[in-house]
C-alpha cells in the first residue's frame, strides 16, 4: 500500500451545497442509470402530490420533451416567497446567512416544510432532499411558481445557483408555449455527465400515474410528449385498483368477500383469488414501497388472525385447528400465515406524517405505528367483517 507523505488539512474536502449530492448521486437516487432518471422526476411528482394531500393541487402534469428534459407542473398555490435565515457556528461565533425562501427550498439540504404537520398532515417527502436530489444532478433546473398574486423564478445549473429569485414582469409559458396561469413549473434535464441513461421506460412513469390515481380518488395526472398526452384519474379510488389488478393477473376473485379498512393510520383493500404468491402491495402517502414493510405484514396478519378468529366465534374451529393429539401441548393451526397470504390482492396505503423508511429510497416502511397498535385494530375490524360474512 502506497504511504501518504503527509496528511494535513488539505486532504479535507468540504461539500456544501449540492455538491455532495453530485458527487455520490447513486447515495441519493439509489441508481444512476435510467431508474435513477425516473427518481429524479418523480421527487418532482411526488412534490404534486403532496400538494394535493395538502388540499391544494387537484392536477399533476409530466411533459417529456424531445430534448431530453422535463417538465413538472401542478396548479396548487404556489411556492411561499420570503427570507430564511441560515445559522452556522465558526470558532464559537454565529455567523447568521439569509437566503430567498425559494432558493433554499431547491438549493439547500434538509430545507422542507414537511418536518412539522402544519403546512403538511401526510406527504410523501419528509427528508428535505427530494427535489435538491434532482436540481443537484441537473444539466439545468428551473423553476417558476405563481404565488399570492405574482410570478417568480429561479435557476441553476449543476446544482448551482445562476438565476437568482427574480419577481417576473409577466405569465411565464409552459411546454406547449402557452402562458401559465398557476402553479409550479419545474423544468430540468438530467445531467449526462452523471446518469448512464438519456431517459426511462415510459412504462414506469404510466405505472407510477395509475397507482397514485387510484390511491387519491379525483387527483388527476397527465402525461405527455410530442406523440400525445394521457389522463389517468379514478372515481372509486383502492378498490377499483384491485378489481383493475386481479383482471391484469387473469386471475378470478374465489371469495366475494373483499376485506376493505380505512382509519386514520392506513386504507386497506384486499381480496381472495387464485392466483399465485401474494399481491398485497405496500404504499405509504401513496409512495410504493417495493420491499413491503410493517404495514404490509400488519395487512397480512390482521386478515389472518381476525379470519380465523370469526371463523372459531362461529363455532367452525375445525377449520382453524387440527384434531389435537394426545400429550400434544398447544393447539396446531390447519393452516399458518405463509399459506394464507397465497393468492392475496390488495394494496395498504399507511398516511403517516414523517414516516420512518429502513433507506432513503424509501423501499422498505419500518415505521413502528403500523407494527402491534395498528395490527390489533385491523385484526379487530376483519374478524367483524368475517364475523359478518360468516352469520350471512
Amino acid at each position: 500500500m502506497k504511504k501518504v507523505a503527509s496528511y494535513d488539512s488539505s486532504h479535507i474536502d468540504v461539500r456544501s451545497g449540492l455538491s455532495g449530492v453530485r458527487t455520490n448521486a447513486s447515495m441519493y437516487l439509489g441508481s444512476t442509470d435510467a431508474h435513477g432518471v425516473f427518481l429524479a422526476v418523480r421527487e418532482l411528482l411526488d412534490n404534486c402530490l403532496d400538494e394535493h394531500l395538502a388540499g391544494r393541487n387537484k392536477v399533476a402534469r409530466l411533459h417529456i420533451d424531445s430534448d431530453g428534459s422535463y417538465w413538472i407542473l401542478d396548479q396548487g398555490t404556489g411556492i411561499p416567497q420570503g427570507i430564511k435565515e441560515i445559522s452556522m457556528h465558526v470558532n464559537g461565533k454565529n455567523i447568521i446567512n439569509k437566503l430567498p425562501t425559494m432558493q433554499a427550498i431547491f438549493g439547500e439540504l434538509h430545507t422542507s416544510g414537511k418536518y412539522r404537520s402544519e403546512a403538511y398532515a401526510v406527504s410523501v417527502g419528509t427528508h428535505g432532499i427530494g427535489s435538491k436530489g434532482t436540481n443537484a444532478t441537473a444539466e439545468f433546473f428551473d423553476v417558476v411558481t405563481f404565488f399570492k398574486g405574482s410570478w417568480y423564478s429561479v435557476g441553476f445549473k449543476a446544482g448551482k445557483l445562476t438565476s437568482p429569485v427574480a419577481k417576473l414582469s409577466k405569465p411565464p409559458k409552459g411546454p406547449d408555449g402557452t402562458a401559465l396561469v398557476k402553479g409550479t413549473c419545474i423544468h430540468f434535464k438530467p445531467d449526462p455527465k452523471i446518469f448512464s441513461a438519456k431517459s426511462f421506460p415510459p412504462s414506469l412513469a404510466v405505472e407510477w400515474a395509475e397507482i397514485m390515481a387510484y390511491l387519491n380518488p379525483g387527483f388527476g395526472i397527465v402525461i405527455s410528449s410530442t406523440k400525445g398526452k394521457k389522463t389517468f384519474v379514478s372515481r372509486k379510488g383502492p378498490i377499483e385498483y384491485v378489481t383493475t389488478r386481479i383482471e391484469k393477473l387473469k386471475a378470478e376473485q374465489i371469495d366475494p368477500l373483499v376485506f376493505e379498512y380505512k382509519s386514520d393510520l392506513a386504507d386497506m383493500v384486499v381480496a381472495f383469488t387464485n392466483c399465485e404468491g401474494s399481491e398485497v402491495r405496500g404504499f405509504t402517502n401513496g409512495l410504493s414501497n417495493t420491499e413491503g414493510g410493517t404495514h404490509v405484514d400488519s395487512a397480512v396478519n390482521a386478515l389472518y388472525a381476525g379470519l380465523c378468529e370469526a371463523l372459531v366465534k362461529a363455532g367452525k374451529d375445525k377449520l382453524v385447528y387440527a384434531r389435537q393429539v394426545k400429550g400434544e401441548k398447544g393447539r396446531k393451526t390447519v393452516f399458518k400465515t405463509a399459506d394464507f397470504k397465497e393468492g392475496l390482492v390488495g394494496l395498504i396505503n399507511a398516511k403517516l406524517h414523517k414516516a420512518e423508511f429502513a433507506s432513503q429510497n424509501k423501499a422498505k416502511l419500518t415505521d413502528l405505528r403500523m407494527g402491534k397498535d395498528y395490527l390489533i385494530l385491523a385484526t379487530a375490524a376483519a374478524a367483524e367483517q368475517a364475523h359478518h360474512e360468516t352469520q350471512t
